[in-house]
């Protein structure tokens, strides 16, 4: 923030702001005006539009209190220029009147009033902040939302691949199991092959046996 000297040399540059104060506006001038604090803000580098505003009124509340009652103000000087917009161009002009002369119920009336708006606008600032603060909580919520939600995500899909896992597990040994049973049943049918070779060979050995024995029984029979 500006020190107040800069900011008052700063300020008179800028009429449509420092002759505004004692009107009440529509709401459309209001909003041009709080645009015009905004804009006053941005040019001159300051935090924002609503605590540039704050700051002159401070300032001014402070002059209007040199004014009325002599408090030490020290830029008493530099804010001559507010003397004839405070009481209006056809009551006080350079050369028609002194301090002294100043109407004291007319700056009374001023500074009642400018009081008035000022803690309005302070009523409004800490709104505007509570507001944000709010704001914040609901990014805050949301955001935690979004990581329980995300991590619901990343344990379904942790679930899924795991029984995807289990499945690939069970096809595997489905495939191992059904792997064996072809190797068994080629294992039998080779058995049975075996079986069947062997019980001819055994058929074919015995009816040889008999055959031969048919032989000598008949070769004994004509020896007699």
């Amino acid at each position: 923030m500006k020190a107040d000297k800069e900011f008052i040399l700063t300020i008179q540059l800028y009429p449509e702001l420092y002759k505004a104060y004692k009107r009440r506006f529509e709401d459309d001038e209001e909003n041009r005006l709080t645009n015009l604090w905004t804009q006053f803000a941005k040019e001159n580098n300051l935090k924002s539009g609503l605590a540039a505003e704050m700051k002159w009124r401070q300032l001014v509340s402070k002059y209007i209190s040199f004014l009325l009652y002599g408090l030490p103000f020290s830029y008493e000087r530099e804010m001559q220029f507010m003397q004839m917009n405070l009481l209006g161009q056809e009551r006080l002009s350079d050369d028609a009147q002194s301090d002294s002369e100043i109407d004291v119920e007319e700056l009374k009336n001023i500074l009642n009033s400018y009081d008035d708006i000022s803690a309005e606008n302070e009523i409004q600032s800490i709104a505007a902040k509570d507001n944000n603060v709010e704001s914040k909580n609901d990014n805050a919520k949301r955001k935690m939302q979004n990581s329980d939600e995300l991590h619901k995500d990343q344990k379904c899909e942790l679930l899924i691949a795991e029984e995807s896992s289990e499945v690939q597990a069970n096809l595997g040994s489905l495939k191992s199991y059904h792997n064996d049973g072809e190797t068994k049943n080629r294992n039998n049918k080779r058995k049975r092959h075996s079986n069947d070779e062997l019980n001819k060979a055994k058929s074919k050995k015995k009816s040889e046996l008999v055959n031969d024995e048919e032989s000598n029984k008949i070769q004994i029979t004509q020896c007699h």
